[in-house]
């Protein structure tokens, strides 16, 4: 447990000065596929430690997070193939408030595959397991004499201010449920902002006769620290000209007997996950979409003949 008790946050001023370095395109040395390997490999290695910390996250915070969710997710990016020839890496990315060990995991995958760097700023809860997963694929990158700072974890309460100050060397922000601070980096810098919806859930029904249903999918949501938003739709065409939105939701549920409407109301919604008439909180996908951290050139050349 030595090492457990030795991690630290990193200092954002330390970490921003090494999103001023000139971009590199391998940051990783090309070793990407070997350090997620590694990463998995310590994973397991440090499974019942996992099991210790995530327990005791679970009982301070009243949650329910599941290792074995947790290690599913990490199995997705065991035997991944990497391919570094056709896209490049955006650089260097923000992710604030990423508190949902899932999520972070996820976040750290899709760095990595995507050759990029990320500071993760911490939300409140779940320091300890997400610190002390940090310190895990920070330990790979030691051991692969790759630089540390590029997965790191900082705790900064006045990071819009920080993010601001430091725009010109911010490449992308990854903003997970909080509205506000979406419209704030949207409206006040010309980053590549991406919002995730992951951890809000949209009931739509057409009747009170599925409160039973919402009941027990707001008690399932509860324990993985999600929102649930239930909406009664009288008249469909009325319903979905008021709830326009311009980005794309993570999770909506529908229950209704008419099957038509349930149709025309999936084709509609803009979601990542749609459920009709059933719900299974573990089929949830994060919605972390890779191609978001990555862009294609294209490249033209003359031999100056």
């Amino acid at each position: 447990m030595k090492e457990k008790d030795n991690m630290e946050f990193q200092n954002f001023d330390v970490v921003i000065e090494d999103f001023k370095e000139p971009y590199k395109l391998n940051k990783y040395n090309k070793r990407n596929d070997i350090v997620i390997e590694k990463f998995i490999k310590e994973l397991k290695k440090q499974k019942d430690i996992l099991i210790d910390i995530l327990k005791q996250e679970n009982e301070k915070w009243n949650y329910n997070f599941n290792i074995n969710r947790f290690f599913q997710i990490a199995d997705k990016y065991e035997h991944i193939e990497y391919n570094n020839n056709q896209k490049f890496g955006i650089g260097n990315i923000i992710a604030i408030q990423a508190e949902n060990p899932y999520l972070n995991l996820e976040l750290i995958f899709n760095t990595i595959l995507a050759n990029c760097r990320v500071m993760i700023i911490t939300g409140e809860a779940f320091i300890s397991f997400n610190m002390y997963i940090i310190s895990l694929i920070q330990k790979v990158l030691k051991n692969e004499n790759l630089d540390l700072n590029l997965i790191s974890f900082v705790d900064a309460l006045d990071y819009k201010k920080r993010i601001i100050d430091n725009k010109q060397v911010i490449d992308c922000i990854i903003v997970n449920r909080e509205y506000d601070d979406y419209y704030f980096f949207q409206k006040n810098t010309s980053i590549k902002t991406i919002y995730l919806d992951y951890g809000n859930i949209n009931i739509y029904t057409d009747g009170d006769e599925y409160k039973n249903q919402i009941d027990i999918v707001s008690l399932e949501a509860d324990k993985l620290d999600m929102d649930v938003y239930s909406y009664e739709i009288d008249d469909l065409d009325i319903f979905l000209k008021k709830e326009n939105n311009n980005f794309v939701f993570n999770t909506a549920v529908i229950y209704s007997k008419d099957i038509k409407k349930c149709m025309k109301l999936y084709e509609i919604i803009k979601a990542r996950n749609v459920f009709i008439n059933t719900f299974d909180i573990n089929k949830i996908d994060i919605g972390l979409d890779i191609n978001d951290l990555l862009f294609e050139k294209k490249i033209i050349i003359e031999d100056g003949k």
